[in-house]
């Protein structure tokens, strides 16, 4: 069996056969160097207010960046399983999460086919180029997925669907029309 091996900006991916297991990247040193290249731009605390409520929480947010992607791509599943997701299968609590894996989309195809289209006009730039980059986007069951959903900005993005489509189907029931 083929084992693959892939790093991102916060994990770090083992491919085997249809599984993707994902472990965080702690990165104190990194995270130290960053530190000081936002205190010479006097960024600090916009950068840590970035990632989190305060500053502390912020920082500790950064640093342990692979282990809240982790937690959050595992909340997001358990709570929507939408057919845009690739599923996480388990979570040890952040510390490593089992994924099902998918196939790889070229990024033409991506451009004309992203399951994301119709809701691009109502995000920010940063989430547009994570859900629109087909390195983070994979092929499963013949369907266009997302198996790198684990940023905070994903995790809001993928709530307020949900709270729409919801609505929307409650609309549906009381005009009497269908879901299907």
């Amino acid at each position: 069996m083929y084992i693959e091996c892939r790093f991102g900006a916060t994990r770090f991916v083992v491919l085997v056969g249809k599984v993707a297991l994902k472990f965080p990247r702690v990165r104190p040193l990194h995270s130290l160097l960053r530190l000081f290249c936002h205190m010479r731009n006097k960024e600090v605390s916009k950068k840590l207010q970035s990632h989190g409520q305060t500053p502390i929480v912020g920082g500790l947010r950064y640093v342990f960046g692979g282990i809240v992607a982790n937690w959050n791509e595992h909340r997001v599943w358990k709570n929507f399983a939408y057919d845009i997701l690739a599923p996480t299968w388990f979570s040890l609590f952040g510390l490593v999460n089992v994924q099902r894996r998918g196939t790889e989309v070229d990024q033409q195809e991506l451009d004309l086919r992203n399951p994301f289209l119709p809701y691009l006009d109502r995000i920010d730039s940063d989430l547009e180029r994570d859900i629109t980059n087909s390195r983070n986007l994979c092929r499963l069951n013949r369907r266009i997925r997302i198996h790198d959903y684990g940023s905070d900005k994903c995790l809001h993005f993928l709530s307020r669907l949900y709270k729409e489509d919801a609505a929307q189907e409650r609309i549906l029931v009381i005009l009497g029309g269908s879901t299907c």
